[in-house]
């Protein structure tokens, strides 16, 4: 049973107390605060903490020399259209720092 939102891409089974997604690919969006500097990051990932490490480890070309990070937000969608959507939306927000803290 697909879910029309948009949010499930995988097959749904039913059992008696609960529903089950098979194979879902989770998707995040995150945001990151740089430690040394202060500034905010925002990216999508389909594994949030290599992703989080890659940048602590100064891996990220967008980010290196600015570690340490501390994850300050961070959630999870079922397909990756969702993730940049809601990435775009955040980025917009944060350069006019609205985000309550």
């Amino acid at each position: 049973m697909p879910i029309s939102s948009g949010i499930a891409t995988g097959r749904l089974r039913r059992s008696r107390k609960f529903i089950r997604i098979e194979k879902s690919n989770m998707q995040y969006v995150y945001v990151l605060q740089s430690i040394k500097d202060g500034k905010w990051y925002t990216g999508c990932t389909e594994d949030l903490r290599k992703r989080f490490g890659e940048h602590n480890d100064g891996k990220v070309m967008s980010t290196k020399g600015r570690e340490p990070f501390e994850l300050i937000y961070y959630e999870a969608s079922l397909n990756s259209e969702d993730s940049f959507a809601r990435e775009k939306y955040l980025k917009s927000i944060l350069s006019g720092k609205r985000l309550k803290k």
